[in-house]
């Protein structure tokens, strides 16, 4: 499978062959991770929106007209993805600043240590709610420091369904923590 045309290879994936889709991820894996550790500078971010790279590139697989530029598509989406995140890195460092200053000037409000352990509550009830797969690669990931490629072998699954997984359980968390008004 590896030594056919990326226009094969995203032809088949969008007919919904899982090898021809892992073969891509293959083929393309190492250079989106170069590049996309290049512009945000960390090894588990790097990793984290390549992962985000490959979910976007199974969520447009039918969308893809010219197969055989799956490379420069790739490249767009995870150079966007990786400026995307050192913006957003910016922000945050900026309101995490102004957070820690509030906070220094409200003597040390006695409140804070309820609210990190409230926040830290919802988290696990939120990882709770997944549904076991997904709770499960999410657990290897953080708690276990795997690679994606160890999480496959270890669930015994396509690398694209480790991503899928991943990228779902996070999304599921995030929504629980908005919903219960926590972010």
């Amino acid at each position: 499978m590896e030594r056919l045309e990326d226009a094969t290879l995203v032809a088949a994936a969008s007919d919904g062959d899982m090898d021809a889709f892992t073969a891509l991820v293959h083929r393309h894996r190492q250079r989106v991770y170069v590049l996309i550790r290049r512009i945000v500078g960390d090894h588990h971010w790097a990793d984290d929106l390549a992962q985000e790279t490959f979910v976007k590139l199974w969520d447009h697989l039918e969308n893809l007209r010219d197969g055989a530029a799956v490379g420069g598509w790739l490249r767009r989406v995870a150079t966007n993805l990786g400026l995307n995140h050192v913006r957003n890195r910016k922000r945050h460092r900026e309101t995490v600043r102004e957070e820690i200053e509030t906070v220094a000037s409200d003597n040390h409000r006695p409140q804070a240590a309820a609210e990190c352990r409230e926040l830290s509550a919802s988290i696990a009830e939120a990882i709770a709610a997944l549904p076991i797969e997904r709770r499960a690669a999410l657990e290897l990931r953080v708690h276990g420091k795997m690679s994606y490629e160890q999480i496959s072998r270890k669930m015994n699954c396509s690398l694209g369904t480790v991503m899928s997984r991943l990228h779902r359980a996070r999304l599921q968390v995030h929504e629980f923590l908005s919903a219960s008004g926590q972010l």
